[in-house]
């Protein structure tokens, strides 16, 4: 007798969840790249350059989930 296995397909909801959670996860590792800015800052207080920070501020703003 063959038998099958019944899979709910993905809400509308839980593919924006996914989906977000894959736009994070890569703002995080494009971030990670410029992390020792500022732990040198930390501990040096050496300034960060205006386009490192300004580059970060990009980069979440356009990891944030619009607005609904």
């Amino acid at each position: 007798m063959a038998s099958f296995t019944y899979r709910m397909l993905p809400t509308l909801e839980d593919e924006k969840k996914a989906r977000l959670r894959a736009v994070k996860a890569e703002a995080r590792s494009l971030l990670a790249s410029t992390d020792w800015y500022f732990i040198r800052h930390l501990e040096t207080r050496k300034p960060i350059p205006n386009e490192v920070t300004a580059w970060r501020a990009a980069v979440r703003a356009a990891a944030a989930p619009a607005e609904q």
